[in-house]
């Protein structure tokens, strides 16, 4: 998981209970790994090009997937210092 759009591209690997497979606790654990707030997320993203939209696209989660939370452009800080 990681911040799009930051210069630093990096990933962080979070531990996620299989058994609360469900978009808003994404939302909540990206909010907690990564110091952003809910209302700065545009969209979830899992590599290379899928937006995650509901607890179905969650749910076809494999192990080990890349996700990058898109800030809303406006509330982008490119210096912000993300929790990583």
């Amino acid at each position: 998981m990681r911040v799009a759009n930051l210069d630093d591209k990096d990933f962080i690997e979070i531990d996620y209970d299989e058994n609360k497979l469900n978009y808003r606790d994404l939302i909540e654990t990206c909010c907690e790994e990564l110091g952003v707030d809910k209302i700065d997320i545009e969209k979830i993203r899992k590599l290379p090009d899928v937006t995650i939209r509901r607890d179905e696209d969650v749910q076809r989660f494999n192990k080990l997937e890349h996700l990058e939370v898109v800030i809303v452009p406006s509330r982008m800080q490119r210096q912000y210092n993300y929790q990583l």
